[in-house]
């Protein structure tokens, strides 16, 4: 079963960081190093979306989002599945957050345990213009780094156990 990274996001200040993130993972040699049909990436324009196809043959799904938490602007988020759904609106910056539509998911069936949300604090003075904040820049090699890492493991774990070939 495959890994799937989905890049939230809009043209739009901070909100941009889920396009950029997969689109940076997309491009990385770490990730061109992984088996053939073990990652997916896509980018989507609304958390709604989470509902598609993608994530029912996903062993787990990884969500890139910009996150409004009241931390620092450039604070990095790792939140499970069960998290997000009970932080709810506190986690998002889209009007339907990614809570509620996990919260759907859940309600037809999806394995809620099986979607983490890795983002960064967005700065709240950043919603428009066609670029990242300093602080949402400076954070995201880390976050890139962290999902590579975390991908890197549940990989050989399922190389391990044989639910993918090495």
């Amino acid at each position: 079963m495959p890994i799937h990274i989905i890049g939230i996001g809009s043209p739009f200040g901070d909100d941009r960081l889920g396009w950029v993130a997969a689109e940076q993972l997309r491009q990385s040699r770490g990730f061109a190093a992984f088996p053939p049909g073990s990652i997916s990436i896509s980018t989507r324009d609304r958390p709604g979306v989470l509902l598609a196809p993608e994530w029912e043959a996903a062993a787990k799904v990884l969500l890139l989002d910009a996150v409004r938490s009241g931390a620092p602007p450039g604070t990095l988020h790792r939140v499970e599945g069960k998290e997000i759904v009970s932080r709810g609106r506190a986690l998002s910056s889209h009007g339907l957050g990614v809570a509620e539509a996990l919260e759907l998911a859940r309600a037809l069936g999806a394995p809620v345990e099986a979607f983490v949300l890795h983002g960064i604090e967005a700065d709240p003075r950043n919603d428009s213009g066609e670029t990242l904040s300093a602080a949402v820049q400076r954070a995201l090699p880390a976050l890139c780094n962290r999902v590579e890492r975390e991908v890197a493991e549940r990989l050989a774990s399922a190389v391990k156990t044989g639910a993918v070939r090495g």
